[in-house]
C-alpha cells in the first residue's frame, strides 16, 4: 500500500487531479487530529497504538501496511507544515521505544520489517535555501529513524499553496503584544521525530501569518532536549527555529542542545556543575548570561560528563522493561506488531 499525507485544501487537491491506484490511502485535513502529548503510552501502555483515541490512533500499524511514503507540505521554515508534523509526531508507535546504534547514532529499533520508501513535496512561497538544506536534512533523519529511503526531495513554489487554514491558537494575540515589548524569547521544547513539535510549528505558523516584522527587537533562544544521547541530533530543529526567525524579521540568539535529556533531567540530586550535569551546568551558565546580556551565541551541545553513551543506552533499554510492569505488562509485550 502507499500513503499519502498532505496538508492541501480539497479545492486544490481537487484541482491537481491526480490519479492513484486502488492501494492508495490519503491522510488529510478530514479527519480529527489531536497533538503528540509525549506520553510514550504508545510504547508502555498500549504498545503498537497511540493511546490518545482520534482518527490517527493507529497511524503505527497504518505505517506497518504502508510501502511507499508521500509527504505533501507547506515548507514551514524547513519543516513540515504543523498538520503534517503532527501526523508525524503521532507515527511513533511504529517503532520500538529501546535503542540501537545506527549510522554511528543512537536511533529506536523498528517493530515491523518492512523498509518504508520516503518522498517528499516542499511547497509554498519563497522557500530560502536555507529551507531547502533544512528539509532535506529532516526527511533525511525521519527515514534513519523510520528505518527508510529517502526516494525525492522535491520543492514547488506557488502563491496559491500560501492559503492554507490554520485554526485559531488561543491566546495568541495577548502572547504577540507581550513578545513586541520583549526583548527575549526562550522557547523550551523536547525533539519530536526530528524536528519541532506539532504545536510549536503551529504557533511559529501563526505568528509568521499575521505579526510578521512586528517583533523585530525580538532574540529568540531555544532550550531543547531529547531521549538519544547525542546532542547534535536536535541540530535540525535549531535550524528550523532559526529559518523562522529570519522569515519573521526577529534575531536568533542561539540554543542549548541537551542529550539524554531524562538522565540529566532525573538527576535533581546532583549539583547542576558536577558529575554527569558538569557539562549541562556549563552550557545554562553560557545560555544564561548571553539572554542577560541580549548577545548572540553559537549553539551549544552538551551530553552527560564522564557517562559513556553504551552505559546510558544500556540503562535506558532496561528502565523500559521496568517501566510496563505498572500497567501489568511485560517486556516481550513492548515488542508487540499489529499487522
Amino acid at each position: 500500500m502507499n500513503l499519502i499525507v498532505h496538508d492541501l485544501s480539497q479545492e486544490m487537491w481537487n484541482a491537481l487531479a491526480l490519479s492513484f491506484g486502488k492501494e492508495t490511502k490519503i491522510i488529510d485535513r478530514q479527519g480529527e487530529i489531536k497533538k503528540c502529548v509525549g506520553c510514550f503510552g504508545c510504547w508502555v501502555k498500549t504498545p503498537g497504538q497511540c493511546i490518545i483515541k482520534d482518527d490517527y490512533q493507529k497511524m503505527g500499524e497504518l505505517l506497518a501496511q504502508t510501502e511507499e511514503l508521500i509527504l505533501i507540505s507547506k515548507c514551514s521554515f524547513g519543516g513540515f507544515s504543523s498538520f503534517v508534523k503532527n501526523v508525524m509526531d503521532r507515527s511513533i508507535s511504529y517503532i520500538l521505544p529501546f535503542f540501537e546504534m545506527r549510522n554511528g547514532e543512537m536511533h529506536h529499533k523498528s517493530r515491523y520489517s518492512n523498509k518504508l520508501k520516503i518522498k517528499a513535496v516542499f511547497y509554498g512561497e519563497d522557500i530560502t535555501e536555507d529551507e531547502k538544506e533544512t528539509a532535506r536534512e529532516l526527511v533525511k533523519a525521519n527515514a534513519i529513524n523510520l528505518n527508510g529511503i529517502v526516494q525525492e526531495v522535491v520543492f514547488a513554489e506557488n502563491e496559491e499553496c500560501e492559503r492554507i487554514h490554520l485554526n485559531q491558537i488561543k491566546g495568541l494575540e495577548e502572547v504577540t503584544e507581550k513578545l513586541r515589548k520583549a526583548e527575549a524569547l526562550v522557547i523550551g521544547m523536547p525533539l519530536y521525530v526530528d524536528g519541532v513539535p506539532a504545536q510549536v510549528v503551529e504557533f511559529m505558523e501563526k505568528m509568521c501569518q499575521n505579526y510578521k516584522g512586528q517583533c523585530q527587537n525580538l532574540r529568540v533562544y531555544v532550550v531543547s532536549n531529547l531521549g538519544f544521547y547525542e546532542s547534535k541530533q536536535i541540530r535540525i530543529q535549531l535550524k528550523i527555529v532559526k529559518n523562522w526567525c529570519n522569515k519573521m524579521g526577529m534575531t536568533y540568539g542561539g540554543g542549548l542542545a541537551i542529550g539524554a535529556g531524562e538522565m540529566l533531567g532525573g538527576m535533581n540530586n546532583v549539583p547542576i556543575n558536577q558529575g554527569p550535569n558538569k557539562q549541562l551546568g556549563e552550557g545554562i551558565g553560557k545560555l544564561a548570561a548571553a539572554i542577560t546580556k541580549r548577545e548572540c551565541i553559537v549553539d551549544i551541545y552538551v551530553e552527560p560528563s564522564y557517562f559513556p553513551r553504551a552505559f546510558f543506552m544500556l540503562a535506558a533499554n532496561m528502565s523500559w522493561g521496568r517501566n510496563v510492569q505498572k500497567d501489568g505488562l511485560t517486556k516481550k509485550d513492548l515488542y508487540k506488531r499489529l499487522v
